[in-house]
């Protein structure tokens, strides 16, 4: 007898010259047994075959739907999946990555059952970039089910934090998602980051998967790991918008521990020096130290964790100029000309 259908999935799949991988990754999707699925694709500029490709999938499936668009980045791409979503569930999933089994949906929601989760939350598994060989995985949360504490606190206290630093390995509510205009953040990388920050803020009523929810393929040519100087600022500014969104959202978040929100800002001002520290390799140095400059207010949040070393260097950044600053950074954190 056909399973009943637990609930309509939204699978979007934002893609970008990846034509060498895509079929994969449709094809994964498509496996999935017995739930209800539409797949939908958003070419976000590909100037190789991957269009293509793609739009020969949507003929030949009633459930996908494709569309192409100018390039505008993966946030655009995966808003405008929402947009267009139906489902009452969302799952974001790279065009270079996988589903790592045919039953994952099924078992999923056959666990959960009358459970009403805003948010679903598995882990990742990582391989080469043919596939062949599995590199690693996240950590186990050492629970399952549904999960009623803080995120953040449980996260941090049981060091799964990496589990956080992906949207693919969760699955939302669309209701939920669009009642709290949960969109990315359009025109910075490491969107990811920002986008669970604000999720995680929310305090979402969660279904732990304790089992691999999703397969990552570890490029040696990403975006992510490009050296591209221009790039390179991108990331940084990001990195430093990024630090100062969350450690005013989560200085504000009453349902925090006081260590948990101690060594969560922690994290985020060392991502602000994560920024900082590519300096000497981008192009416009005068953009970049007015960023510094706006940014560098994170480090006021330095008084609330254990680190003399923050502390120290928001003392330095309020009677030095900018330009010193960095230079402090970069001896301090061992980055060399």
């Amino acid at each position: 007898m056909r399973m009943k259908t637990v609930g309509l999935i939204s699978v979007i799949i934002p893609v970008f010259n990846r034509e060498k991988y895509i079929k994969e990754c449709i094809d994964s999707v498509l496996r999935q047994k017995e739930i209800e699925i539409e797949i939908i694709i958003i070419d976000d500029g590909s100037t190789d075959n991957s269009l293509k490709i793609c739009k020969e999938y949507e003929e030949r499936y009633s459930n996908i739907i494709v569309v192409h668009t100018e390039n505008k980045g993966l946030s655009a791409a995966r808003n405008l999946g929402i947009s267009l979503a139906k489902g009452d569930y969302i799952h974001f999933v790279d065009s270079d990555d996988f589903l790592p089994n045919d039953t994952l949906y099924k078992d999923i929601f056959s666990k959960i059952l009358n459970n009403k989760v805003d948010l679903i939350i598995g882990r990742s598994r990582f391989y080469n970039e043919n596939r062949t060989t599995s590199v690693g995985e996240n950590k186990c949360f050492g629970v399952s089910g549904v999960f009623s504490e803080n995120i953040f606190n449980m996260m941090v206290d049981r060091n799964i934090w990496s589990i956080a630093s992906s949207s693919c390995n969760k699955i939302i509510n669309r209701n939920y998602l669009l009642d709290h205009k949960l969109f990315f953040k359009e025109g910075i990388l490491h969107e990811d980051d920002l986008w669970i920050g604000y999720l995680f803020n929310l305090n979402p009523h969660i279904f732990l998967y304790d089992d691999i929810l999703y397969a990552v393929r570890l490029q040696k040519n990403s975006i992510m790991r490009s050296s591209n100087s221009k790039l390179m600022q991108k990331k940084s500014i990001s990195k430093m918008i990024i630090s100062n969104e969350l450690s005013e959202m989560i200085i504000l978040n009453k349902n925090i521990s006081k260590n948990i929100c101690a060594r969560l800002l922690a994290n985020y001002i060392s991502f602000f020096i994560d920024g900082v520290k590519y300096y000497y390799e981008v192009d416009d140095r005068r953009k970049f130290l007015n960023e510094v400059r706006e940014y560098k207010k994170v480090l006021r949040f330095s008084k609330f964790t254990d680190s003399r070393n923050f502390r120290y260097l928001y003392f330095i950044s309020k009677i030095v100029p900018v330009y010193i600053l960095v230079k402090i950074i970069l001896f301090r954190y061992k980055v060399k000309a």
